[in-house]
C-alpha cells in the first residue's frame, strides 16, 4: 500500500492539513474551538468508512491528538480532546515516547495467524490437505475440507499442498509487517504494541489498512514557529525527488519551502558524505587492523535500536559516527547558531532519533514528507479538480474568506491544491497564471502585470530599430502572438480573465510612468489597422505525404496522426491538398524518433511518396480586422516575394485572425526585416511588428 494514494493516506493528510492551518492561523482565543471542530470538519453528515459518524469522529479525534504531539486518551476514564493542548501550543515540543501508537477505536481486531478453508475448496478426491496435517486438524464436512482451530498449530502445510489455493492464511497486516514481533493483542483482541520490543520503524503504520496505527507529529509546533517568524532551516533527505510529482523540480521544491517560511534549505546528502568519510576512517582503524571482524553502519535509528535490543553482542561492531541528519544539523547550527533545524524525510524512524536527549540540541523538528504535504495544503488557496482543471467555485470561496481576514496580503504563485490533497504545480509562466486566476475570482477591475518591459512593442528590437509600442491588443491576438514568440506574458494567463473580459495591463516596474499595454477582448478602442502584428518562430520540420486517391481513403490522416500521438509528438499545422498533406512539427520534439515514425508510416499506410523538409520557420500575421479588409494576404505574400522569400506552407484558421506561412530558416533570419519594411510601405501605413523566438 505504500505506493498507493489510499483513503487512509488522504485522511491522514486532511488531519495534518487542519492541524497545520491551526498552527498558522489560530489565536489563543480560537485554538480550543478550532481543534474541537476538526473531527466535525473531516466527518460531516454521514460515515464513509465505518459503521457510524460517531466512531469516525472518535478516530479522527485521536488522530488530532497525535498530530498535536499528544498521547492517546485512556479508554477507562474521561479525558477531554484538548487536554494538554496548552502545553503543546509552543514552537519547540520534542517527541516523547511512545512514538507509534494503536488507536483502539480504529482497530478492526483482525484475526491473528489463522488458517481457514475458503469457498474455493472443490472437495477433491486426493485430499492432500487432510493427509499432510500433522495434528489431524482437517476433516471432510459436507464434502469440503474443514480445519479444527483447536487442533491447528498454524504450520501452513495444508495451504502449501492445496492444488486450488483454497486455504487462506489470515494474519494481521501489522503483525506480518513487524520484523521484531512487537505486535500483540489486548483483552478485546485488538492490536497493541509492546514498546519494549518496538523499534519505531513504522512498518506497522504503513501496513494497517484501517489506519489504526499512527505516530506523533510536530507539525503544529512547526507551523506555529513559522508563523511567529522563527528562523528555521530545513534539511531535506535526497528522497524528496518525485515525492510531490514528476513535474516538481528541485528548484520548485526549494521555492515552495521558502514560501512556507523556511530561511534556507540544506540537503542531507551533505551529512551522508561526512558520515561515509568518518566510517571509512573507523573501518581503516578497527577492521583493517584486525581489531574488529566487521563494521555495521548506524544511519537508521530503528536499525540501531534493533541491534542494541536484539543483538547486544554486536554493539562494538556498530559504528558510532553521526547519522546524516545529525551531521548536517551540526553544520547548519555552526553556520547559523541562532536558527532552528527541521529534518524532512520519508520515514517516521527519524522521529525516534529525535527523541534522544543528545540530539535535541541539534535537531528541533522532524517531519515526514507526508506531513510536509499538510503544510503545503494548509497554505494553498487555488483549488484544482482531480482532472487538473481549476475549481473556480471552491477557489473563489476560499479566496474570498481569506481576503475577509486581512486588509492587505501577498499571494505566492506557481502552485495550488487538489481535492485529494495533491499539490498541483503550474507550468512555465505560473506567476502570470496565478495573477489571472486571482483577478477573476476577486472580480477585479483590472489585472496589473508588472514586469521589466513597458508592454508589447510593434517589433522585436533585435530585428527592427526603435519599434513603437502597442497600446491596445485583444486576448485572441495576444494568444496568437505569445504562442509565436512574443513572450511578455504567458499565453495561458489569458484564459482565466478572458471570459470575464477583465483587462490585463502590462506595466514596467522600472518605468511606472509608461502607459504600458492594455489587453482586453471587448473594449471601446478602435484599431484603424487591419494588421496588429507579425510574429515568428524557428526550428520546425515538415513531413510531406502523398498517396493517389487519398481523399477516397477514410481515416488516412487520422492514422498518421495516431502514429505521431504514440510518440507524444504535438502537431502545429496540417496544410492539405486532394491527394497530399503536410504535417508541421517541432524539430526538437521529433528529431529523436523521426526515422521510426517515417518507417511506421511507410509500413502501415504505404504512401506513394513521403519526404521531410527541415529548418522551417513559421511567420504568423495576426489581426482581428484582417477579415474585413480585402487584399491583406496578397500584400503579405507580395512583400515576401519581393524579398525573394519562398513560401513552403500556408495555413489560415476559420476565424481569419491569423495567417501563418512557412519559410526556410535562412530566409526568416536574413530577410524578414526587409520584408517587414516593405510590407509597411505597401500596406497603406498599417503598423506591423515582428517578433522572434528568444534564443538562449
Amino acid at each position: 500500500m505504500r505506493n498507493l494514494d489510499t483513503p487512509v493516506k488522504q485522511i491522514r493528510r486532511k488531519i495534518f492539513t487542519e492541524i497545520a492551518k491551526i498552527g498558522f492561523e489560530s489565536t489563543d482565543e480560537s485554538l480550543i474551538h478550532d481543534i474541537e471542530s476538526i473531527p466535525y470538519n473531516i466527518v460531516e453528515e454521514r460515515a464513509k468508512y465505518r459503521e457510524s459518524i460517531y466512531r469516525e469522529r472518535a478516530v479522527a479525534s485521536e488522530r488530532v491528538r497525535l498530530a498535536m504531539g499528544l498521547s492517546l486518551r485512556p479508554e477507562n476514564r474521561s479525558v477531554h480532546l484538548t487536554d494538554g493542548v496548552k502545553a503543546s501550543n509552543i514552537d519547540e515540543k520534542y517527541y516523547e515516547p511512545p512514538l507509534m501508537q494503536v488507536i483502539p477505536s480504529a482497530c478492526s481486531a483482525c484475526e491473528s495467524n489463522k488458517y481457514e478453508v475458503s469457498n474455493m475448496c472443490r472437495g477433491c478426491v486426493a485430499h492432500p490437505c487432510l493427509l499432510t496435517c500433522p495434528k489431524g486438524a482437517i476433516s471432510m464436512v459436507n464434502g469440503k475440507s474443514f480445519i479444527d482451530q483447536d487442533k491447528c498449530i498454524h504450520c501452513g502445510r495444508c495451504k502449501a499442498v492445496c492444488p486450488y489455493d483454497a486455504i487462506a492464511h489470515k494474519e494481521r497486516p501489522c503483525e506480518r509487517a513487524c520484523g521484531v514481533k512487537a505486535i500483540e493483542s489486548d483483552e478485546q483482541g485488538r492490536a497493541s504494541i509492546n514498546q519494549d520490543k518496538c523499534v519505531s520503524c513504522g512498518m506497522c503504520m504503513v501496513s494497517c489498512p484501517f489506519g489504526a496505527i499512527s505516530d506523533k507529529s510536530q507539525i503544529f509546533q512547526l507551523a506555529h514557529a513559522l508563523r511567529e517568524g522563527t528562523e528555521i532551516i530545513a534539511e531535506v533527505a535526497p528522497a524528496y525527488i518525485n515525492q510531490f510529482g514528476e513535474d516538481v523540480t528541485p528548484g520548485k521544491f526549494r521555492s515552495a519551502l521558502t514560501q512556507l517560511g523556511f530561511s534556507n534549505i540544506y540537503e542531507v546528502a551533505l551529512g551522508a558524505d561526512i558520515g561515509c568519510i568518518s566510517e571509512a576512517h573507523h573501518y581503516a582503524k578497527e577492521v583493517a587492523t584486525g581489531n574488529l571482524p566487521f563494521l555495521l553502519t548506524s544511519c537508521c535509528p530503528s536499525w540501531s535500536v534493533m541491534a542494541k535490543k536484539y543483538f547486544p553482542a554486536m554493539i562494538d561492531n556498530i559504528s558510532q559516527e553521526l547519522t546524516p541528519m545529525v551531521a548536517t544539523a551540526r553544520i547548519v547550527k555552526k553556520e547559523h547558531p541562532n536558527t532552528k533545524v527541521v529534518f524532512i524525510g520519508p520515514c517516521a524512524s527519524k522521529k525516534l532519533e529525535a527523541m534522544r536527549h543528545s540530539v535535541r540540541s541539534d535537531v528541533d523538528f522532524v517531519i515526514t514528507f507526508e506531513e510536509l504535504w499538510g503544510l503545503f495544503d494548509a497554505k494553498d488557496i487555488i483549488r484544482f479538480r482531480l482532472d487538473k482543471t481549476i475549481d473556480w467555485q471552491a477557489t473563489t470561496n476560499k479566496l474570498t474568506a481569506k481576503c475577509a481576514q486581512y486588509k492587505n496580503f501577498v499571494f505566492p504563485g506557481f502552485y495550488g491544491g487538489s481535492a485529494n490533497g495533491q499539490i498541483q504545480i503550474f507550468p512555465r509562466g505560473g506567476g502570470d497564471i496565478t495573477g489571472a486566476i486571482l483577478a477573476r475570482c476577486l472580480n477585479a477591475d483590472v489585472y496589473e502585470n508588472w514586469t521589466d518591459v513597458s508592454g508589447f512593442l510593434m517589433a522585436d528590437p533585435r530585428i527592427v530599430k526603435d519599434p513603437e509600442q502597442i497600446t491596445h491588443i485583444t486576448y485572441s491576438e495576444l494568444r496568437e502572438l505569445s504562442y509565436m514568440g512574443a513572450s511578455v506574458l504567458h499565453e495561458e494567463a489569458i484564459f482565466p480573465v478572458k471570459e470575464a473580459n477583465t483587462p490585463i495591463h502590462i506595466l514596467n516596474t522600472n518605468r511606472p510612468q509608461d502607459a504600458g499595454t492594455i489587453i482586453q477582448e471587448h473594449n471601446n478602442y478602435i484599431n484603424p489597422y487591419a494588421i496588429t502584428g507579425i510574429a515568428g518562430k524557428t526550428d520546425f520540420l515538415s513531413i510531406y505525404i502523398y498517396k493517389k486517391h487519398m481523399s477516397n481513403e477514410i481515416g488516412f490522416i487520422r492514422k498518421v496522426l495516431s502514429i505521431l500521438e504514440a510518440y507524444h509528438i504535438s502537431v502545429e499545422h496540417i496544410p492539405s491538398g486532394i491527394d497530399s498533406f503536410s504535417i508541421v512539427v517541432s524539430k526538437k520534439d521529433i528529431e529523436d524518433s523521426l526515422y521510426e515514425i517515417l518507417a511506421r508510416i511507410k509500413t502501415e499506410l504505404k504512401p506513394d511518396e513521403i519526404k521531410t523538409q527541415e529548418d522551417i520557420s513559421l511567420i504568423s500575421t495576426v489581426g482581428k480586422n484582417m477579415s474585413d479588409k480585402p487584399g491583406t494576404s496578397g500584400k503579405l505574400f507580395g512583400s515576401l516575394g519581393a524579398n525573394n522569400i519562398n513560401i513552403v506552407m500556408i495555413a489560415q484558421g476559420s476565424d481569419e485572425i491569423n495567417i501563418t506561412v512557412g519559410v526556410k530558416k535562412k530566409d526568416f533570419e536574413n530577410k524578414l526585416n526587409d520584408a517587414n519594411n516593405k510590407l509597411k510601405s505597401i500596406s497603406e501605413n498599417e503598423p506591423t511588428f515582428v517578433t522572434k523566438e528568444k534564443q538562449s
